[in-house]
């Protein structure tokens, strides 16, 4: 055995080398406050390390006599005896297992909790593997790896994450993972500390650097789930919130060598479409991987069964509405005989749900609040989340923001007891922290809603009572308000759509469709002057509420929507797919409002009713147009700016078509020529196109840079 090995493992563990006079043993010595530890290593077989033992017991250290086979053999002694691995696990399985019970009682059937595997795209493409099994192969690859899981609110990202967790637990793996919910972390808004506090709660006897040098190794795969919610605490003004994130994805880069694993969730973000993140994923391809998923919304057949999907068609119920985990699960738990008792009650049955729920706990915890006096309470708590921009916050606020509003309410309430059981204020103020619709998270004090749609039907209840027309929510209530509200009758949503109409100027193009989209079955938004890219539309009216106006739509996917073009002004589609799709006024238009470039349809004549097709065969830039030269200048520059030393090998797509110089055609045209001249390629990254630095020389001339290429 490698002694000099040996003693580099023991050091990295905090161990002292002690000399001794027996050159065939090796003494590594742990002072811990009181305690003295002392591991003898027999370097040779038949040394007789007695004397060796008693010295130092003299020297009142605790010995262990180690007979090592190998370095590995060391490795795993002292990583399963440091990291408490078995009891570590045993402490995340209970985690789990909290995790599970808390969603069985929102649901109120026991062992009703099932993974359901859902649709995703994998770095852009479609995934045709199970979800958990393609996240935890990842681990085991020989690259340090970042997996960005992406969803809406209340679409699974947290139970995806507790699933990869039991599947690290479950396997004979020898990792012991970290795991952790930043969105109950609020001792610091700055990553890098709320990570060390991180450590020190799951690790706590051990020293931050050993547990991050082991991350490195791989030996402790990291799971976030929450990312997002830092991101909010930091940020300030800027556009997409880059700013904010950057130091934080830094300091994930730092753990991301040799062979460490570090899986993200978060809420689909603009900062995570924006070029600058591409650029930082971009700019450490050779120093680790990035794996983006993005979850996709349920499927009604994944959850239910036929049976049931026939008890709703027959009650003519909106299926397509029904997209949410919560409501889907809740009706998956429901028995046969009841499931259509419930469906007679039409678009009450999200009040059905909360209902059963706040009746259910007032037997759990022998509860005298009446089912409208806990939504009362409910809705305040949610009213003064919006207000002060936090989703958790510690037991001892929420106990003292309860006690100041119903002091009232809970002294009639105690009233209702019988003298023997009558509780005290504190120990009834107890049993609403403690209630169904709350959670409260591992060893963490910080009390939230249960999950993203509890939370978002209560703020949406919060919003459309509000009297503000003006009313200025933050992007992380609005996502789940909106979820939530979906699955509601159509008043319902359309006084939410009112509601935050005006906090909707304020947000991404995409969420802003998104929400029309989700609330309205249609474009009730005006666009103008931007760009949408990878996007995809279901069964919309465009055009018809609304105008869009010197707008492009880049590599989007449209499925049976209906196009009102009149409404269209300067609008170009590029690399667009059409599905079923129609157009409702294709005599009263003309075709010049509407340019369309390399765009594929189903059927044939819905592009020509649509708009006027680039022929880019016969292309005004022909290969002697003097105008192409300037077309990809203006393409390489985006490449490589000026005033910057050298370029960017990736750029997204959407990127090249803005500034306005050039139509899209042209550019599509400069970006073929580009492509032909074997400068530009496609990556296997979609969306973007890469630059091949090889051709250098080439590119200098003609964008004509005169500084050196810095690699």
């Amino acid at each position: 055995m490698d002694t000099k090995k040996l003693k580099r493992l023991y050091k990295s563990y905090g161990f002292e080398e002690l000399p001794v006079d027996n050159k065939d043993v090796l003494v590594f010595t742990l002072r811990n406050g009181h305690f003295h530890n002392a591991d003898i290593v027999k370097v040779s077989d038949k040394v007789d390390v007695e004397s060796t033992f008693q010295q130092l017991r003299k020297l009142n250290f605790a010995c262990t006599v180690r007979n090592y086979s190998s370095l590995n053999e060391v490795e795993e002694v002292l990583f399963e005896g440091f990291f408490s691995a078995k009891e570590t696990k045993q402490r995340l399985s209970r985690e789990y297992e909290k995790h599970v019970n808390s969603i069985e009682d929102t649901l109120g059937v026991q062992g009703a909790y099932k993974y359901v595997e859902v649709a995703y795209t994998l770095n852009g493409e479609e995934g045709d593997s199970k979800l958990i099994d393609v996240i935890t192969e990842k681990f085991e690859s020989k690259r340090p790896t970042l997996i960005l899981i992406e969803a809406a609110a209340g679409f699974g990202k947290t139970c995806t994450a507790f699933e990869v967790l039991n599947e690290l637990l479950s396997s004979k793996s020898n990792k012991v993972p970290l795991f952790s919910e930043l969105s109950r972390n609020r001792k610091a808004k700055i990553f890098r500390y709320v990570f060390l506090d991180e450590i020190d709660r799951s690790f706590p006897t051990l020293r931050s650097s050993l547990v991050q040098e082991k991350i490195k190794e791989g030996r402790v795969p990291v799971i976030l789930d929450g990312f997002d919610e830092l991101i909010h605490q930091s940020r300030s003004s800027d556009d997409d919130g880059y700013d904010a994130a950057e130091p934080m994805l830094d300091t994930i880069g730092e753990l991301l060598e040799e062979n460490s694993k570090v899986v993200l969730t978060t809420r689909r973000t603009a900062i995570f479409d924006g070029d600058a993140f591409h650029e930082w994923v971009f700019s450490h391809e050779d120093e680790f991987d990035v794996i983006r998923i993005r979850l996709k919304e349920p499927t009604i057949s994944d959850w239910l069964t036929s049976e049931k999907i026939a008890s709703l068609e027959k009650f003519n119920f909106p299926i397509a509405k029904l997209n949410n985990p919560v409501l889907l699960a809740y009706l998956r738990g429901l028995p046969e005989d009841e499931f259509e008792g419930v469906l007679e009650l039409g678009d009450d049955i999200v009040k059905r749900y909360f209902y059963t729920l706040l009746e259910r706990e007032q037997e759990r915890q022998n509860l005298k609040l009446s089912v409208e006096e806990q939504l009362t309470i409910m809705r305040f708590v949610a009213s003064d989340m919006v207000l002060s921009n936090y989703t958790s916050e510690s037991k001892e606020y929420l106990e003292m923001l309860l006690s100041e509003k119903f002091a009232r309410l809970l002294e009639k309430v105690m009233a209702l007891y019988t003298s023997a059981e009558r509780p005290s204020m504190d120990e009834l103020i107890t049993k609403i922290t403690t209630h169904a619709l709350l959670d409260r998270v591992g060893n963490s004090d910080n009390i939230g809603f249960i999950n993203e749609f509890v939370l978002g039907n209560f703020v949406a209840d919060v919003v459309i009572e509000s009297d503000d027309s003006e009313w200025l929510g933050e992007q992380r209530f609005i996502e789940p308000a909106v979820m939530a509200t979906v699955p509601r009758s159509v008043d319902r949503r359309e006084m939410l759509w009112s509601s935050i109409r005006f906090a909707l100027e304020f947000q991404a193009p995409a969420d802003r469709v998104l929400f029309s989209q989700s609330l309205c079955g249609e474009l009730r938004i005006d666009l103008t002057d931007d760009t949408l890219s990878a996007q995809t539309f279901r069964d919309l009216n465009l055009g018809k509420e609304s105008k869009v106006k010197r707008f492009l739509f880049l590599d989007c996917i449209f499925q049976d929507c209906n196009f009102f073009k009149e409404n269209f002004e300067e609008v170009t589609f590029v690399n667009c797919h059409f599905y079923g799709c129609s157009v409702a006024d294709k005599h009263k238009a003309e075709k010049s409002n509407i340019e369309l470039v390399n765009n594929h349809e189903d059927g044939i004549g819905f592009l020509d009713s649509l708009g006027t097709i680039q022929n880019l065969s016969k292309s005004s830039l022909a290969e002697d147009d003097k105008s192409l030269p300037k077309v990809e200048e203006f393409i390489l520059s985006k490449f490589w700016p000026k005033g910057r030393p050298r370029a960017h090998k990736h750029r997204p797509t959407s990127i090249l078509y803005s500034g306005g110089k050039f139509t899209p055609s042209e550019i599509h045209s400069g970006i073929d020529s580009l492509k032909a001249k074997e400068i530009l390629s496609v990556p296997d990254k979609s969306n973007f196109l890469e630059l091949n630095i090889s051709k250098i020389a080439e590119i200098k001339e003609l964008i004509g840079k005169e500084s050196n290429y810095a690699s």
